[in-house]
Parts: structure tokens; sequence; C-alpha cells
């Protein structure tokens, strides 16, 4: 039991710093080659950081987040960028970043 603990912790680890250092397509195949529902998350949650909306969905299938689907989808509907951002920001909890997001997005359209 502690092995199989400590292996999905490297793995958890390895893949926090593949996330930082490599592509979301290269983090990908690792996970492929590795996986693990968190593992998943993690890149699913990355992918959404990088405004990467297809590799997302794709790691929430995988790791069978129907809530996770549901938002890339209603992301893609958005059209303009700064509200998708915006809501990234309110996913991560990050309100002060979305509110930010959402008036320069007003400033904008005066």
């Amino acid at each position: 039991y502690q092995r199989r603990v400590h292996g999905e912790t490297k793995s958890l680890r390895d893949t926090r710093e593949l996330l930082n250092s490599v592509s979301i397509q290269d983090a990908y195949q690792f996970i492929e080659d590795n996986p693990h529902p968190r593992l998943w998350k993690l890149l699913a949650e990355a992918s959404l950081e990088k405004m990467n909306f297809t590799v997302a969905e794709k790691a929430f299938v995988k790791c069978q987040d129907y809530k996770g689907i549901q938002f890339v989808h209603r992301l893609e509907l958005l059209a303009d960028k700064q509200k998708q951002m915006a809501e990234v920001a309110i996913y991560f909890r990050r309100f002060e970043e979305a509110e930010k997001k959402k008036k320069k997005k007003k400033k904008r359209t005066w």
C-alpha cells in the first residue's frame, strides 16, 4: 500500500513538473502512458489555464469529470476570449481576476 501511494505521489509530482516545463501534448502523452484520474484532472486544469479547450475536454473525459466537460462546452460557446478567460478565472475561484477581466471587457465596449 505504501509503495502504491508513494508511486502515485511521485507521478503527481512528475506531472506537475512536466506541465510547467513541456508542452501540453507531451504531458498528455506522459499521462496516457501513466494513467490516473488525478493526473488527468491536473492536465485538464493546466489546459484550461492555457486556454487549450480541446485537451481540457479530452482530459476531463479521461477522469470522468462530467461538470468539467460541460464547462469546456460552455467556454467554447463564448465567442469572446476575455469572457472565456474570466470564466476560467471563476472556475479556479480567482474572483478578483475574473472581475478585472470583465471590467476590461466593459471598457472596450464603450
